[in-house]
C-alpha cells in the first residue's frame, strides 16, 4: 500500500510509526525536517526555498502536494487542511483518500469509553481534570490529543475497559464522522 503522509508533525509522525515500515511512503510538508524518515521505500517533497516565517499554510507554492493523488490512502495533519483545499479543491476525488489521524484512533480503539474535550479556551485543564478525575478512581486512563501523547502513541496499551481523555481543537473535528453517544 502507498500512504502519503501530509504535514510532518507531532500526530502524523505517530501514525508513520503505529502504521509501520513495510508501506511504502510518500511524505509532504512545506518545508524540509531534521526528524524525516529515510529508506527506499520513502518519498520526500517539501518546498525547497526559504517560507516566510509564520504559522503553517501561509505559502503559496503547493507544488510539494502534488504526489499525493497517486497514493492508496492519505494521512493528514490537520494544520495542513486548508493548503489541500486550496491545491486540489473540496470536491475533488482525493478526499475519498484523506483520513485523519484522530479518525484512525477511534477506528482502532478496543475502547468506547473516550471523552473528548473541545472549546475555545480551557481545553487543557478541562481535560487535566476529567483524567485526574478518571485516575483517582483507579481507572486505566490515558490523555493525549493536543496535550500530553499522540493518541496512536498509546492506542496499544489500551483495553476495552481503559478510559481515554482527548483534547481535540475544532481543526480536528473538521470532517468528523463517528456518532458520539452522550449518557
Amino acid at each position: 500500500m502507498k500512504i502519503g503522509i501530509a504535514g510532518w508533525g507531532v500526530e502524523t509522525i505517530s501514525a508513520f510509526a503505529y502504521l509501520g515500515q513495510e508501506h511504502d511512503y510518500v511524505i509532504c510538508n512545506e518545508e524540509p525536517r531534521a526528524d524525516f524518515p529515510s529508506g527506499d521505500n520513502i518519498e520526500l517533497h517539501y518546498i525547497d526555498q526559504v517560507r516566510t516565517p509564520g504559522l503553517v499554510g501561509n505559502v503559496s507554492d503547493l507544488s510539494y502536494l502534488d504526489h499525493l493523488p497517486a497514493c492508496d490512502k492519505i494521512i493528514i495533519s490537520t494544520s495542513i487542511r486548508k493548503n489541500l483545499e486550496r491545491h486540489f479543491g473540496i470536491d475533488n476525488p482525493i478526499w475519498e483518500k484523506i483520513t485523519d489521524v484522530e479518525i484512525m484512533f477511534f477506528e482502532a480503539s478496543p475502547t468506547n469509553n473516550i471523552i473528548g474535550v473541545t472549546v475555545t479556551k480551557g481545553k487543557g485543564t478541562t481535560a487535566t481534570l476529567i483524567f485526574k478525575m478518571l485516575e483517582a478512581t483507579g481507572k486505566h486512563v490515558f490523555i493525549g490529543g493536543n496535550i500530553g501523547m499522540a493518541p496512536l502513541d498509546f492506542i496499544s496499551e489500551l483495553d476495552k475497559d481503559s478510559w481515554v481523555v482527548l483534547e481535540l481543537s475544532s481543526f480536528q473535528l473538521y470532517k468528523f464522522q463517528f456518532n458520539l453517544v452522550f449518557e
